[in-house]
């Protein structure tokens, strides 16, 4: 959807709710956000669970993220494209690397 059309939106539901409007309907499952360090448990649940503190899930979730990122590369392909751009770019700039 459109800024302008979102933008309208907002200004004739001033008060109001976007439940029942189209866009939400056909969007709100895709869009729906589910946060993954905080957590959305009454205070007695928490405590069962164990109270962990967003701190500590902050943590676990860094650690999980650095232990499983992968990146990812260049092709061999691209690569050279962009050695030769930069051995171009270096002539033109009168620069030695």
């Amino acid at each position: 959807m459109e800024k302008s059309k979102r933008l309208m939106l907002l200004t004739e539901r001033v008060g109001g709710h976007f439940l029942e409007d189209d866009h939400t309907i056909r969007n709100f499952r895709k869009e729906f956000w589910v946060p993954t360090i905080m957590d959305r448990l009454n205070w007695e649940s928490w405590e069962k669970e164990g109270s962990v503190s967003i701190w500590k899930r902050a943590l676990k979730e860094k650690n999980k993220i650095l232990k499983d990122y992968r990146p990812d590369f260049l092709d061999i392909k691209t690569s050279k494209q962009i050695d030769q751009i930069v051995k171009e770019a270096e002539k033109v700039a009168n620069i030695s690397s």
